[in-house]
């Protein structure tokens, strides 16, 4: 398992969006932490009829989701991969980097939102 306290705004992101994910189904599927590139990581949460990656890019200092959803009977068949669409945070509309405080605490929670959204929205 990664060791998930290295960065303070990652961390408090697996916090705050991991129980959501689980609440509605999700497990965690896999937990990478990438050395050689400044600290990055990612993590992959996996339902039966979609997947959700989030990427943290440590030389960037930012966070980004990636989904696809797949059909129920045909689990093995994976969908098209789309980037998910988080709004920016009032407090950082330019989209530099994340930092602990307000401009981490406003992503996450837009973040958060937009998972909970795709996530439970029939398609």
């Amino acid at each position: 398992m990664m060791y998930r306290e290295k960065n303070p705004v990652w961390k408090q992101c697996l916090a705050t969006v991991e129980p959501m994910l689980e609440s509605i189904g999700f497990s965690l599927a896999s937990e990478t932490n990438h050395y050689a590139a400044f600290g990055s990581a990612s993590v992959e949460y996996v339902r039966s009829d979609m997947r959700v990656q989030l990427g943290w890019d440590g030389k960037e200092s930012w966070i980004t989701a990636v989904y696809e959803k797949r059909d129920r009977n045909e689990r093995h068949i994976r969908g098209e991969q789309r980037t998910l669409e988080i709004a920016a945070p009032a407090s950082n509309p330019a989209r530099n980097a994340l930092a602990v405080g307000r401009v981490a605490d406003e992503f996450i929670a837009h973040l958060t939102s937009a998972l909970h959204r795709i996530a439970t929205t029939k398609w």
